[in-house]
Protein backbone atom coordinates (compact mmCIF):
# COMPACT_ATOMS: atom_id res chain seq x y z
CA UNK A 1 0.00 0.00 0.00
CA UNK A 2 1.76 3.13 -1.21
CA UNK A 3 -0.87 5.69 -0.22
CA UNK A 4 -2.53 5.90 3.18
CA UNK A 5 -6.30 6.00 2.61
CA UNK A 6 -8.71 8.34 4.32
CA UNK A 7 -10.56 6.34 6.96
CA UNK A 8 -14.17 7.08 7.90
CA UNK A 9 -15.63 6.10 11.26
CA UNK A 10 -19.09 5.36 12.69
CA UNK A 11 -19.70 4.66 16.39
CA UNK A 12 -22.91 3.52 18.06
CA UNK A 13 -22.59 3.26 21.85
CA UNK A 14 -25.05 2.46 24.63
CA UNK A 15 -23.68 2.75 28.18
CA UNK A 16 -26.76 0.97 29.58
CA UNK A 17 -26.49 -1.98 27.23
CA UNK A 18 -23.48 -3.93 26.04
CA UNK A 19 -21.30 -0.94 25.33
CA UNK A 20 -20.21 -0.77 21.71
CA UNK A 21 -23.00 -2.03 19.45
CA UNK A 22 -21.33 -0.73 16.30
CA UNK A 23 -17.80 0.44 15.71
CA UNK A 24 -17.12 0.71 12.01
CA UNK A 25 -14.14 2.03 10.06
CA UNK A 26 -13.61 1.88 6.31
CA UNK A 27 -11.76 3.46 3.42
CA UNK A 28 -12.88 3.95 -0.18
CA UNK A 29 -10.40 3.33 -2.99
CA UNK A 30 -10.64 3.58 -6.76
CA UNK A 31 -10.33 0.32 -8.68
CA UNK A 32 -7.36 1.08 -10.92
CA UNK A 33 -8.44 3.37 -13.80
CA UNK A 34 -11.99 2.00 -13.90
CA UNK A 35 -15.02 4.06 -12.77
CA UNK A 36 -15.52 1.65 -9.87
CA UNK A 37 -14.75 1.87 -6.19
CA UNK A 38 -14.15 -0.62 -3.40
CA UNK A 39 -14.81 -0.20 0.28
CA UNK A 40 -12.61 -2.14 2.68
CA UNK A 41 -12.94 -1.98 6.41
CA UNK A 42 -13.62 -3.58 9.74
CA UNK A 43 -16.46 -3.48 12.25
CA UNK A 44 -16.66 -4.70 15.84
CA UNK A 45 -19.39 -4.76 18.45
CA UNK A 46 -22.07 -6.64 20.32
CA UNK A 47 -23.75 -9.34 18.22
CA UNK A 48 -26.52 -10.33 20.64
CA UNK A 49 -26.84 -13.42 22.83
CA UNK A 50 -23.88 -12.38 24.96
CA UNK A 51 -21.44 -12.55 22.04
CA UNK A 52 -19.21 -10.00 20.38
CA UNK A 53 -18.16 -9.99 16.75
CA UNK A 54 -15.24 -8.69 14.73
CA UNK A 55 -15.54 -8.50 10.94
CA UNK A 56 -13.51 -7.46 7.93
CA UNK A 57 -15.67 -6.47 4.99
CA UNK A 58 -15.51 -5.55 1.33
CA UNK A 59 -18.19 -3.72 -0.62
CA UNK A 60 -17.91 -3.36 -4.39
CA UNK A 61 -19.36 -0.13 -5.73
CA UNK A 62 -20.16 0.82 -9.31
CA UNK A 63 -21.07 4.34 -10.36
CA UNK A 64 -24.68 4.47 -11.52
CA UNK A 65 -25.49 1.10 -9.96
CA UNK A 66 -24.53 1.46 -6.30
CA UNK A 67 -23.17 -1.09 -3.89
CA UNK A 68 -23.15 -4.58 -5.34
CA UNK A 69 -21.55 -6.93 -2.80
CA UNK A 70 -20.76 -7.29 0.87
CA UNK A 71 -18.28 -9.80 2.23
CA UNK A 72 -17.26 -10.35 5.86
CA UNK A 73 -13.87 -11.84 6.59
CA UNK A 74 -12.67 -14.25 9.27
CA UNK A 75 -9.05 -15.24 9.58
CA UNK A 76 -6.85 -15.00 6.51
CA UNK A 77 -9.52 -15.44 3.85
CA UNK A 78 -12.89 -14.13 2.75
CA UNK A 79 -15.48 -16.30 4.43
CA UNK A 80 -18.56 -15.78 2.26
CA UNK A 81 -20.50 -13.42 0.04
CA UNK A 82 -23.52 -11.85 1.70
CA UNK A 83 -24.89 -9.69 -1.13
CA UNK A 84 -24.46 -10.66 -4.77
CA UNK A 85 -21.40 -12.53 -5.94
CA UNK A 86 -18.05 -10.81 -5.55
CA UNK A 87 -15.97 -13.86 -6.30
CA UNK A 88 -14.12 -13.38 -3.02
CA UNK A 89 -15.78 -16.25 -1.13
CA UNK A 90 -13.21 -18.87 -0.17
CA UNK A 91 -10.35 -16.74 -1.50
CA UNK A 92 -7.34 -15.67 0.55
CA UNK A 93 -7.03 -11.98 1.36
CA UNK A 94 -4.44 -10.42 -0.94
CA UNK A 95 -1.33 -9.06 0.77
CA UNK A 96 -1.97 -5.44 -0.20
CA UNK A 97 -5.59 -5.67 0.98
CA UNK A 98 -4.47 -7.32 4.22
CA UNK A 99 -2.11 -4.41 4.78
CA UNK A 100 -4.89 -1.95 4.05
CA UNK A 101 -7.28 -3.72 6.44
CA UNK A 102 -4.64 -3.68 9.16
CA UNK A 103 -4.28 0.06 8.63
CA UNK A 104 -8.04 0.67 8.82
CA UNK A 105 -8.38 -1.54 11.89
CA UNK A 106 -5.46 0.23 13.51
CA UNK A 107 -7.17 3.59 13.04
CA UNK A 108 -10.31 2.23 14.71
CA UNK A 109 -8.59 0.63 17.69
CA UNK A 110 -5.88 3.25 18.27
CA UNK A 111 -8.23 6.20 18.60
CA UNK A 112 -11.63 4.76 19.48
CA UNK A 113 -11.75 1.19 20.77
CA UNK A 114 -10.07 -0.98 23.37
CA UNK A 115 -10.56 -4.42 24.91
CA UNK A 116 -11.97 -4.93 28.40
CA UNK A 117 -10.44 -7.36 30.87
CA UNK A 118 -12.91 -9.94 29.54
CA UNK A 119 -11.63 -9.35 26.02
CA UNK A 120 -14.78 -7.60 24.79
CA UNK A 121 -14.62 -4.40 22.71
CA UNK A 122 -15.40 -1.11 24.42
CA UNK A 123 -14.77 2.56 23.79
CA UNK A 124 -11.62 4.10 25.20
CA UNK A 125 -12.12 6.45 28.14
CA UNK A 126 -10.86 9.38 26.09
CA UNK A 127 -13.29 8.49 23.28
CA UNK A 128 -16.20 8.41 25.74
CA UNK A 129 -15.26 11.88 26.90
CA UNK A 130 -15.01 13.16 23.32
CA UNK A 131 -18.43 11.76 22.47
CA UNK A 132 -19.95 12.71 25.83
CA UNK A 133 -21.53 9.26 26.00
CA UNK A 134 -20.60 8.06 29.49
CA UNK A 135 -24.20 8.63 30.65
CA UNK A 136 -26.18 8.64 27.40
CA UNK A 137 -26.34 6.63 24.17
CA UNK A 138 -24.73 8.21 21.13
CA UNK A 139 -24.39 7.63 17.41
CA UNK A 140 -21.39 9.39 15.86
CA UNK A 141 -20.22 9.51 12.24
CA UNK A 142 -17.07 11.22 11.05
CA UNK A 143 -17.25 13.87 8.29
CA UNK A 144 -17.72 12.33 4.88
CA UNK A 145 -19.09 9.05 6.19
CA UNK A 146 -21.35 7.37 3.63
CA UNK A 147 -24.64 6.50 5.32
CA UNK A 148 -25.43 4.30 2.30
CA UNK A 149 -22.90 1.85 3.68
CA UNK A 150 -25.14 1.22 6.69
CA UNK A 151 -27.84 -0.14 4.40
CA UNK A 152 -25.70 -3.27 4.18
CA UNK A 153 -25.48 -3.63 7.92
CA UNK A 154 -29.10 -4.68 8.28
CA UNK A 155 -30.83 -7.71 9.83
CA UNK A 156 -31.72 -8.90 6.32
CA UNK A 157 -28.05 -9.60 5.66
CA UNK A 158 -27.16 -10.95 9.07
CA UNK A 159 -25.45 -7.90 10.54
CA UNK A 160 -27.32 -4.93 11.92
CA UNK A 161 -26.32 -1.56 13.28
CA UNK A 162 -27.12 -2.98 16.70
CA UNK A 163 -25.41 -6.29 15.86
CA UNK A 164 -28.39 -8.58 16.16
CA UNK A 165 -30.62 -6.61 18.51
CA UNK A 166 -33.45 -4.33 17.46
CA UNK A 167 -32.43 -0.77 18.17
CA UNK A 168 -35.64 1.24 18.18
CA UNK A 169 -33.88 4.57 18.40
CA UNK A 170 -31.73 4.02 15.32
CA UNK A 171 -34.46 4.68 12.75
CA UNK A 172 -35.66 7.80 14.55
CA UNK A 173 -32.08 9.08 14.77
CA UNK A 174 -31.62 8.37 11.08
CA UNK A 175 -34.80 10.25 10.20
CA UNK A 176 -33.69 13.18 12.37
CA UNK A 177 -30.34 13.34 10.55
CA UNK A 178 -32.08 13.23 7.17
CA UNK A 179 -34.49 15.96 8.26
CA UNK A 180 -31.59 18.14 9.43
CA UNK A 181 -29.81 17.55 6.11
CA UNK A 182 -32.92 18.51 4.13
CA UNK A 183 -33.40 21.61 6.27
CA UNK A 184 -29.77 22.61 5.71
CA UNK A 185 -30.15 22.19 1.95
CA UNK A 186 -33.30 24.34 1.89
CA UNK A 187 -31.68 26.88 4.19
CA UNK A 188 -28.59 27.09 1.99
CA UNK A 189 -30.74 27.91 -1.04
CA UNK A 190 -32.77 30.44 0.97
CA UNK A 191 -29.58 32.22 2.05
CA UNK A 192 -28.33 32.51 -1.54
CA UNK A 193 -31.72 33.83 -2.68
CA UNK A 194 -31.78 36.43 0.08
CA UNK A 195 -28.08 37.33 0.00
CA UNK A 196 -26.84 36.84 -3.59
CA UNK A 197 -23.82 39.02 -2.81
CA UNK A 198 -22.32 35.90 -1.24
CA UNK A 199 -22.00 34.64 -4.81
CA UNK A 200 -21.31 37.83 -6.73
CA UNK A 201 -22.14 41.52 -6.38
CA UNK A 202 -24.93 43.03 -8.43
CA UNK A 203 -27.06 39.94 -8.93
CA UNK A 204 -30.85 40.05 -9.38
CA UNK A 205 -32.91 36.85 -8.93
CA UNK A 206 -34.92 35.75 -11.95
CA UNK A 207 -36.09 32.24 -11.00
CA UNK A 208 -35.63 29.38 -8.57
CA UNK A 209 -36.27 25.87 -9.79
CA UNK A 210 -35.31 22.26 -9.11
CA UNK A 211 -33.90 20.17 -11.92
CA UNK A 212 -32.75 16.59 -12.33
CA UNK A 213 -33.75 13.41 -10.49
CA UNK A 214 -32.00 14.56 -7.31
CA UNK A 215 -33.95 17.81 -7.21
CA UNK A 216 -30.81 19.96 -7.36
CA UNK A 217 -31.75 23.62 -6.90
CA UNK A 218 -30.86 26.00 -9.72
CA UNK A 219 -31.07 29.73 -9.14
CA UNK A 220 -31.11 31.98 -12.19
CA UNK A 221 -29.80 35.52 -11.68
CA UNK A 222 -29.13 38.45 -13.97
CA UNK A 223 -25.73 40.02 -13.38
CA UNK A 224 -24.83 43.70 -13.70
CA UNK A 225 -24.13 43.23 -17.43
CA UNK A 226 -27.51 41.61 -18.11
CA UNK A 227 -25.98 38.14 -18.57
CA UNK A 228 -27.82 35.28 -16.89
CA UNK A 229 -26.01 33.40 -14.15
CA UNK A 230 -27.21 29.86 -13.36
CA UNK A 231 -26.23 28.86 -9.83
CA UNK A 232 -26.16 25.14 -9.01
CA UNK A 233 -26.56 24.95 -5.23
CA UNK A 234 -25.10 22.02 -3.31
CA UNK A 235 -24.99 21.97 0.47
CA UNK A 236 -22.98 18.75 0.60
CA UNK A 237 -19.31 18.72 -0.46
CA UNK A 238 -18.85 18.51 -4.23
CA UNK A 239 -17.09 15.27 -5.15
CA UNK A 240 -15.62 13.81 -8.33
CA UNK A 241 -18.85 11.87 -8.83
CA UNK A 242 -20.78 15.17 -9.00
CA UNK A 243 -18.64 16.61 -11.79
CA UNK A 244 -20.21 14.53 -14.59
CA UNK A 245 -23.70 15.50 -13.43
CA UNK A 246 -22.65 19.15 -13.37
CA UNK A 247 -21.24 18.87 -16.89
CA UNK A 248 -24.55 17.41 -18.07
CA UNK A 249 -26.39 20.22 -16.31
CA UNK A 250 -24.19 22.76 -18.09
CA UNK A 251 -24.97 21.22 -21.48
CA UNK A 252 -28.71 21.25 -20.78
CA UNK A 253 -28.69 24.87 -19.56
CA UNK A 254 -26.38 26.48 -22.07
CA UNK A 255 -27.80 24.74 -25.14
CA UNK A 256 -31.03 26.70 -24.66
CA UNK A 257 -29.57 30.08 -23.79
CA UNK A 258 -27.58 31.07 -26.90
CA UNK A 259 -24.38 31.31 -24.94
CA UNK A 260 -25.60 34.11 -22.67
CA UNK A 261 -25.82 32.03 -19.53
CA UNK A 262 -22.92 31.39 -17.18
CA UNK A 263 -22.91 28.40 -14.80
CA UNK A 264 -21.38 28.52 -11.34
CA UNK A 265 -21.40 25.77 -8.71
CA UNK A 266 -21.87 27.07 -5.17
CA UNK A 267 -21.16 24.76 -2.25
CA UNK A 268 -19.95 24.73 1.33
CA UNK A 269 -17.01 22.46 0.61
CA UNK A 270 -15.06 21.45 -2.48
CA UNK A 271 -11.91 19.39 -2.74
CA UNK A 272 -8.93 21.00 -4.58
CA UNK A 273 -8.86 18.08 -7.03
CA UNK A 274 -12.54 18.67 -7.85
CA UNK A 275 -11.85 22.38 -8.27
CA UNK A 276 -9.32 21.51 -10.95
CA UNK A 277 -11.79 19.19 -12.71
CA UNK A 278 -14.39 21.96 -12.86
CA UNK A 279 -11.86 24.51 -14.06
CA UNK A 280 -10.74 22.16 -16.84
CA UNK A 281 -14.38 21.97 -17.92
CA UNK A 282 -14.55 25.82 -17.80
CA UNK A 283 -17.14 25.70 -14.99
CA UNK A 284 -16.88 28.34 -12.27
CA UNK A 285 -17.26 27.52 -8.60
CA UNK A 286 -17.69 29.34 -5.29
CA UNK A 287 -16.98 27.84 -1.89
CA UNK A 288 -18.84 29.28 1.10
CA UNK A 289 -17.78 27.30 4.20
CA UNK A 290 -20.58 26.66 6.68
CA UNK A 291 -18.66 28.53 9.39
CA UNK A 292 -18.42 31.65 7.24
CA UNK A 293 -22.09 31.29 6.31
CA UNK A 294 -23.11 31.08 9.96
CA UNK A 295 -20.97 34.10 10.88
CA UNK A 296 -22.41 36.13 7.99
CA UNK A 297 -25.97 35.40 9.10
CA UNK A 298 -25.13 36.33 12.69
CA UNK A 299 -23.59 39.61 11.50
CA UNK A 300 -26.80 40.28 9.53
CA UNK A 301 -28.80 39.42 12.68
CA UNK A 302 -30.77 36.92 10.58
CA UNK A 303 -31.44 34.52 13.42
CA UNK A 304 -34.15 32.56 11.60
CA UNK A 305 -31.77 31.40 8.88
CA UNK A 306 -28.79 31.19 11.23
CA UNK A 307 -30.62 28.67 13.43
CA UNK A 308 -31.03 26.33 10.43
CA UNK A 309 -27.29 25.72 10.49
Amino acid sequence: MTVKPRVKIAIQYDPEGRGVRLALAYCRIRRRSEPFFDLYGTCVGYCGGGAYGDFYFHVGEQIGVGFVSFTPSFGGGWHEDRIGVSGFAGQAIADDISELLDYVQGRLWTRWCCSTEEGNPDLRTAAKRRLDCEKQPVFYVSPGFSEDLLAFLSPKWGISVSFGEVEGGWESQRQERLARKRASRRGFVAVLVKYPQLIENGLRLLSNRAVGPCGRSILIFADSQGVELAVACQWEPVTERDVERIKGLERDLLSRENGRTRLVVVTTNIDPAVQQLLERASISWREIPSGRLHQFLNDERDLDLSEVF
